[in-house]
């Protein structure tokens, strides 16, 4: 499921509309289904298109300077996990943290 958040800070945050959230596209080289539990390090790519009409909080916003992080929280999983496009060097995984964000375009 895709989750999409605006705001300045952890707390306070709107959701953003599920309607405009399902325009988002996402191709992974794994494809489509579950693998299981993979027990080594795994290279994948994905493939993400987020339309413009998704940030509808920064209309008129500079995209060429979009920052954030992209990534996968499975704590109810068989086998809990996290993953991210920016590694965030914290005690526990906390994604909020703007200082590990990195250019999304």
């Amino acid at each position: 499921a895709i989750l999409g958040q605006h705001g300045m800070g952890r707390f306070d945050r709107m959701f953003l509309d599920e309607k405009k959230l399902k325009k988002i596209r996402v191709n992974s080289s794994l494809g489509d289904f579950p693998l299981g539990v993979i027990s080594r390090p795994y290279s994948y790519s994905l493939d993400i298109e987020i339309p413009k009409e998704v940030f509808v909080f920064d209309s008129g916003g500079n995209f060429d300077r979009l920052t954030g992080n992209i990534y996968k929280c499975a704590d109810d999983s068989p086998t809990p996990h996290h993953m991210y496009l920016y590694k965030v060097e914290t005690e526990n995984p906390d994604f909020h943290r703007p200082e590990f964000f990195g250019k999304l375009l």
